[in-house]
């Protein structure tokens, strides 16, 4: 017997995935224009033949699920904020897989922030969806490993390997009502990274070592020397001894800045750049 779900998010590696489980049956996908990579998602929906709606606000999504058959249910993966009536809809209602270890780092990209407080482990939640942002109960959580050589790309990646271990290893339970809940109290709550960030020369270098690393995917930290605008799109690391660590892309062409605070030395490569967009 096949589960009958939806899925709403723009995480494409889990969606990849339950398209690819021979017990669930994926009635239907909701992303919004925002998602991701869209393109990317539109297509794995097209290679595994599953419907699927581009949204902007709840009231679509109810339109859809009103027309479908009873979803067992919902699965949401970096998707916008559900209202109650949609997340209750499904028999079991809705899951979101939310990339940290709760209550830690609620928000929509805790891998900025986790980069920036230097932590040494991420993780991955699956929590009930409630009115409570990110404070549904918590069914299942794993931790990863995070080390100096991670940008937030391999943070993406790590967190999305282990959503996929924990739906492979509690989903079954989760929906027969099998697994233990906990209550998912306190943590903070950061605010979604919307623009890309400036580094201060006279911030410390592990500062900016991390701020660096964390705007890959967004095509580097932004810099301002007399007057002109730079993008700094790597940077080296030699830390208390041991073997450099390089993040982003290394030219030894592009301007370079050292800056030292104790045995922490960092280099900077920037190249001049006059436009540029989110």
């Amino acid at each position: 017997m096949k589960y009958s779900i939806i899925f709403a998010g723009s995480n494409n590696y889990v969606l990849e995935y339950l398209a690819h489980r021979n017990d669930i049956s994926v009635e239907y996908c909701f992303f919004h224009g925002e998602s991701g990579d869209l393109a990317k998602i539109i297509s794995c929906c097209k290679d595994y033949g599953l419907k699927y709606a581009v949204v902007k606000k709840n009231k679509q999504i109810l339109e859809i699920l009103k027309v479908l058959p009873s979803i067992k249910i919902g699965i949401c993966s970096s998707f916008i904020i559900l209202d109650e009536k949609v997340y209750n809809w499904p028999e079991k209602g809705f899951i979101n897989i939310h990339p940290s270890y709760l209550p830690s780092y609620k928000g929509a990209n805790p891998f900025y922030y986790m980069l920036m407080n230097n932590e040494k482990e991420g993780g991955v939640t699956v929590h009930e969806i409630t009115n409570v942002v990110d404070g549904g109960d918590i069914l299942a959580q794993a931790r990863y490993p995070v080390s100096l050589e991670d940008d937030i790309s391999m943070l993406i990646e790590k967190a999305n390997k282990l959503s996929t271990v924990l739906l492979e290893n509690n989903l079954d339970g989760i929906i027969h009502g099998a697994v233990k809940k906990n209550k998912n109290t306190g943590g903070g709550h950061y605010p979604p990274v919307t623009s890309r960030q400036w580094i201060n020369l006279s911030m410390l270098p592990m500062q900016i070592y991390n701020l660096v690393r964390s705007q890959t995917i967004y095509g580097g930290c932004l810099l301002k020397r007399n007057e002109k605008e730079f993008i700094v799109e790597g940077v080296i690391l030699n830390y208390h001894g041991r073997d450099s660590i390089t993040i982003g892309t290394i030219d030894k062409s592009y301007l370079q800045d050292v800056l030292v605070d104790g045995d922490i030395k960092i280099i900077l490569f920037s190249r001049e750049h006059n436009s540029w967009n989110m």
